[in-house]
């Protein structure tokens, strides 16, 4: 549901238990989502109005139509297709 609303160009704002963790993949995937500024993570134990707002205040949602994006790579990468 992350990368749907992600791809939906809205912020995304996640709760997380304390005791959660990801696959290795998964959290470098959600790496990659923070590092963008498409995505932040707070605890449960912690949330707030306050933080919340933070967190929100920080998320930067994708301008472009991601499906643009990948048609552009695919182009790139496989201009026989194309």
């Amino acid at each position: 549901m992350i990368s749907e609303a992600i791809s939906a160009r809205l912020p995304v704002v996640a709760a997380r238990p304390s005791s959660h963790s990801f696959t290795d993949q998964e959290q470098e995937y959600r790496n990659f989502l923070i590092e963008n500024d498409w995505y932040r993570v707070l605890p449960i134990a912690n949330l707030t109005p306050e933080n919340f707002a933070a967190a929100l205040s920080e998320i930067n949602p994708i301008q472009e139509n991601p499906l643009d994006i990948l048609a552009m790579k695919l182009k790139e990468r496989l201009p026989q297709l194309f």
